[in-house]
Order: structure tokens, then C-alpha cells, then sequence
């Protein structure tokens, strides 16, 4: 049996896939290269060979990331070019949601709040996306900013599981005891 070798290009975009499952499980900090290498298939040497740092790797992730997403929101487009705007809201909803690039997109915020570089990432990305939900959404910036914001903040919930506080013995700012 032979194996086809495959081409840099081809390892980069299957260690990205990689780090965005990483990242989005584990966060940056609590991710590791090796971790990310074992998951790929490869040495982490290999990984430092294609990327020079940890965050070089968690921009390219980051940049893939918006990619994919952009990608769904083209085909909910085409989709939905003759559907109604609340549809496709919903769509878009879905897309920025739920599953794995929805918890990376948090790791990400989390990230851009301490680093620069990744910071410049992530502005230009939320950007395009942004502009893309508002040809989805027929220039209805109001709506553009309550669907980002709230898929945002209910990604936040659930993956913080803010909801259920008092069941967990604590206790908002502010709140009578």
C-alpha cells in the first residue's frame, strides 16, 4: 500500500483543522502545539516548520475560520435569494451559533482582548463577516448588529453556562442574598 505524500500546502490546511478543533475545545492558553500535531498526524517540529509560533498558527486558524463561515453565509445567499430576510436571518443564526467554529470565534475574542496581532485578525475578519451578513440581510444594519450580538452573547452563555448560576450557589453583582 502507498501513501500519497502530501503537499505543504495540504499539511498546513490539516493542521489548522487541527488547531481550530484544539483551540475551540481547550482555549489558547490550555492548548498545546503537541497536542494540535497529535491530532494532525504529525510532529510538532513539522508544525514549527510551517508555523514559527503558537499565535501564527491561531491567526492562520483564525483566518481559516472566517473562510469557512464566509463560505456558509455565501451558500445561505444562494439559498436563500428567493426566501424571505427572517429566513435567512435564522440561517445566518445557525451558522454563527452553534458547532465548532462558533466556539473558536470565542476563543478568538478572548484572545484579540490581550494580543495585537491577533486583535488586527480578528477586527479585519468580524469585518468581512459583517459585511457579508449586511448584502444576507439586504442592508438592514439593525439587524446585522442584534443577529452578531446575540449569537455571540448565547455562544458566551452556553459555553460559560451563565444561565444556570443559582443552581450553581452563585451569585450575580448586586444581587440581594
Amino acid at each position: 500500500m502507498t501513501r500519497t505524500r502530501l503537499s505543504a500546502d495540504e499539511r498546513r490546511r490539516q493542521i489548522t483543522g487541527a488547531a481550530i478543533e484544539e483551540f475551540a475545545a481547550n482555549g489558547f492558553a490550555a492548548t498545546t502545539t503537541d497536542a494540535i500535531a497529535r491530532r494532525a498526524g504529525v510532529s510538532q517540529p513539522y508544525v514549527f516548520r510551517l508555523f514559527p509560533s503558537k499565535t501564527a498558527l491561531f491567526i492562520a486558524a483564525s483566518q481559516n475560520v472566517f473562510e469557512q463561515v464566509g463560505t456558509q453565509l455565501e451558500i445561505i445567499g444562494r439559498d436563500s435569494a428567493t426566501a424571505d430576510r427572517p429566513a435567512c436571518a435564522a440561517a445566518c443564526r445557525n451558522v454563527l451559533g452553534d458547532g465548532v467554529n462558533a466556539r473558536f470565534l470565542v476563543q478568538l475574542y478572548s484572545v484579540a482582548c490581550i494580543d495585537d496581532e491577533v486583535r488586527a485578525t480578528a477586527a479585519q475578519g468580524f469585518s468581512q463577516l459583517c459585511a457579508r451578513l449586511l448584502l444576507l440581510l439586504e442592508g438592514d444594519i439593525a439587524q446585522v448588529h442584534a443577529l452578531v450580538t446575540r449569537t455571540l452573547m448565547s455562544r458566551i452563555h452556553i459555553t460559560f453556562e451563565v444561565c444556570d448560576y443559582p443552581q450553581r450557589g452563585l451569585q450575580l453583582a448586586g444581587e440581594p442574598t
